[in-house]
């Protein structure tokens, strides 16, 4: 990783995750690296700065990382349409990294992406964030009614990707 050679007395006596195998490959398995790398891979750990793509090849071979990454997007587009974004930071100060556009994630958030907590942790604020919706005068005015039942009690907001279809040949929307 610094692209130094290393005598086996500099190496750590922890083992470390590499933030290339834990991108290109889901690899959170740890290995044996030099003392510098440790130390520079431990100050990296919860640094947001693998950029994981939804057309990667890795998103497609893990269930998990596609499930993340569609929750991940509600999280953004709930973030971009709520009528006071710090209703969301305030909530989940130490992930604020999932509300940008680009899926920027630390090796901790890949953790608990595999883990299952970070997922549980998604679906767990967008469910405290949809009352505000429909309750606020703002952001209820955001919400569409679905075209198939026509519930104006129930209706759909444009983060919610994960149970909800748009006709392409309408542009209706349904749950």
């Amino acid at each position: 990783m610094t692209c130094t050679w290393n005598c086996t007395s500099c190496i750590a006596p922890e083992k470390m995750r590499i933030p290339w195998k834990v991108l290109e490959d889901f690899d959170l398995q740890q290995y044996t690296v030099c003392n510098n790398v440790s130390t520079e891979l431990d100050n990296f750990y919860d640094k947001p700065s693998l950029e994981l793509f939804y057309t990667a090849p890795v998103v497609s071979k893990h269930k998990d990382l596609q499930s993340f990454l569609l929750l991940k997007m509600e999280l953004h587009l709930l973030y971009d349409s709520i009528c006071r974004p710090n209703i969301v930071t305030d909530i989940m100060p130490a992930y604020t990294n999932l509300l940008l556009k680009r899926n920027l994630l630390s090796i901790k958030n890949f953790v608990e992406i595999k883990n299952g907590s970070l997922e549980k942790s998604a679906r767990d604020w967008i469910s405290k964030f949809r009352p505000h919706f429909t309750g606020c005068p703002r952001c209820k005015l955001k919400g569409k009614t679905c075209a198939s039942c026509g519930d104006a009690e129930n209706m759909i907001y444009l983060f919610e990707v994960e149970n909800t279809r748009i006709c392409k040949r309408c542009k209706q929307v349904y749950h």
